[in-house]
């Protein structure tokens, strides 16, 4: 998949490598919250590189292969289960061995703080999306 996804074109497997937590996330942002596809693919690609990083401390995968980790099999207690210190360390190899730029860490910051909320919060937007329905 392309780091980005023409929004004109997009292909009907639009995130099919992510787990469904992801993927309800993203239509989420995406419906709900009128974000544009490339804003949506922003945070696609940055909450994969944080599922990708999760999954190699967690299983001990070598840096070399980092680009390869597949994120469809994250589960969603791995993603309950990451800390504080987990994100600090996640944030730290951005800036370190991926090289990125501090604006760009701060921005994947805020996308992982929004992505926990929306999840945390989830129950009370299901009940808020089903009587808008």
């Amino acid at each position: 998949m392309s780091t980005y996804i023409n929004p004109r074109k997009p292909s009907k497997t639009l995130y099919s490598d992510c787990p469904e937590i992801l993927t309800k996330f993203l239509n989420y942002i995406k419906a709900i919250r009128n974000l544009s596809d490339r804003t949506v693919n922003g945070y696609y690609l940055d909450l994969r590189t944080f599922f990708r990083f999760l999954k190699m401390t967690s299983f001990g995968i070598d840096f070399d292969e980092f680009n390869t980790i597949t994120i469809s099999d994250i589960s969603v207690d791995l993603i309950k289960n990451a800390s504080a210190e987990d994100i600090y360390e996640y944030l730290s190899f951005c800036a370190g061995a991926l090289e990125t730029l501090l604006p760009r860490v701060a921005e994947n910051c805020l996308q992982l703080k929004v992505f926990i909320n929306t999840i945390l919060r989830n129950q009370i937007y299901l009940r808020i999306i089903l009587r808008s329905i």
